[in-house]
C-alpha cells in the first residue's frame, strides 16, 4: 500500500485578503515601464495636432480605425522626431507610437505602407478596394439584365 500523502500545510490554507495575491506574479513585481523624453514646445504642439486627427471610438467598437491624415500625420511625426536625424529628438517607433497611443507594429505597418496610404482617398479609413469579381463578364451580364428588368418595373428580390 502507498504511503499517505499529507495534507495541506496550515500556513496556505490561511484566509487572507485578495489584494495580497497579486494575478500576474511576474507583472506585480516588476515596476511599469515608462518612456520619458524632453520634448520641445513644437513637438508637444504636434503631437496635439495629431490627437484631434484620430478618430472617436464609438463606444462597444473594438477595433479603432484611423484616418488617412491621422496616418500620415504620424509617419511625418516619426519621420522629423526619429533618431535618424540629427535635430530629431532621438525617438524610436515605440516611443512615438506610445505617445501616439498606438502599438509599435501599427506604426511599422503605416510607414512600410506610405504608397498605399498616399494613394488613399481623403478621410478614407481602410485601403481596400472591395472585392475583385472572380467571373467579371457573368457578373456585368448580371447587373445589366438586373437594371433592365427594374426599368421595367418588375421586382427583383428572393421570394
Amino acid at each position: 500500500m502507498p504511503p499517505k500523502r499529507p495534507g495541506p500545510i496550515v500556513e496556505n490554507t490561511v484566509k487572507r485578503p485578495r489584494s495580497q495575491f497579486p494575478l500576474n506574479k511576474a507583472k506585480a513585481s516588476v515596476p511599469e515601464e515608462t518612456v520619458e523624453v524632453n520634448t520641445t514646445g513644437e513637438a508637444t504642439n504636434e503631437l496635439a495636432e495629431i490627437h484631434t486627427l484620430a478618430s472617436p471610438a464609438v463606444i462597444g467598437q473594438r477595433r479603432k480605425q484611423y484616418t488617412r491624415e491621422f496616418k500620415l500625420a504620424t509617419i511625418t511625426y516619426w519621420r522629423k522626431y526619429s533618431i535618424s536625424p540629427p535635430e530629431g529628438l532621438g525617438l524610436s517607433k515605440y516611443a512615438v507610437a506610445k505617445r501616439l497611443k498606438i502599438s509599435e507594429r501599427m506604426l511599422g505597418q503605416w510607414i512600410k505602407n506610405e504608397a498605399v496610404i498616399l494613394a488613399m482617398k481623403t478621410k478614407q479609413k481602410k485601403a481596400t478596394t472591395g472585392r475583385i469579381a472572380q467571373f467579371p463578364e457573368m457578373e456585368n451580364h448580371i447587373h445589366e439584365k438586373f437594371l433592365k428588368l427594374r426599368e421595367t418595373g418588375v421586382k427583383i428580390g428572393w421570394s
